[in-house]
């Protein structure tokens, strides 16, 4: 099965998928065009590759979804494998990758349309505005970066309550391995009805 985890900026997805992996989720890792940032890994985070390497990949069908950010006059793509989604949405295990609200309609939609046998779950992972700029203070990203990107992400989750089978609130003062604790609840207790 796929647990797809899909959240603004700063809401704590990168830390509740670290949380599913230590009870054993395996995580799709994703590719990206954008430049490593301090203390990533090539093969942790993303996959990184050249613009070109992003470019031939897309052309051949290797995506399943793609999307593209312009940051500073540069354009940085991200996508997902399209082998790897089938594979992990059919596998007993539990998987989990993490997409923006675009990127789980075009997997979604692609898994419908090809693969009737693939099974995943969508986690919203909530938190509030508030909160999402707490965060963005304690990681000191820069203002104009900061509103950057809650502009984007206010734009991109107005409908993520729609395509989500389950809310997962990550507030200030929640505890992280809690917050992992009830996708795994939930994913479990779906895995037992089907």
């Amino acid at each position: 099965m796929l647990t797809i985890i899909m959240g603004k900026a700063c809401s704590g997805k990168n830390a509740v998928v670290d949380e599913l992996k230590k009870s054993g989720f395996k995580q799709i890792v994703t590719y990206t065009s954008r430049p490593r940032r301090r203390g990533e890994k090539d093969g942790r985070e993303y996959h990184y590759i050249s613009q070109e390497e992003f470019a031939d990949k897309m052309k051949s069908g290797f995506f399943a979804e793609t999307k593209s950010y312009n940051v500073g006059g540069k354009e940085w793509w991200y996508g997902s494998p399209v082998d790897e989604i089938v594979d992990a949405s059919r596998d007993d295990k539990n998987n989990v990758i993490i997409l923006t609200p675009k990127g789980v309609s075009d997997v979604l939609s692609i898994l419908n349309k090809h693969f009737s046998d693939c099974k995943t779950k969508v986690i919203y992972l909530y938190a509030n505005q508030s909160t999402i700029s707490k965060r963005f203070k304690q990681r000191k990203d820069k203002n104009d970066t900061i509103q950057r990107r809650m502009d984007a992400d206010n734009r991109d989750f107005r409908y993520a309550t729609d395509i989500a089978n389950h809310i997962v609130y990550n507030n200030d003062g929640e505890n992280i391995e809690n917050v992992a604790k009830r996708i795994i609840k939930h994913v479990s207790r779906n895995k037992q009805t089907e």
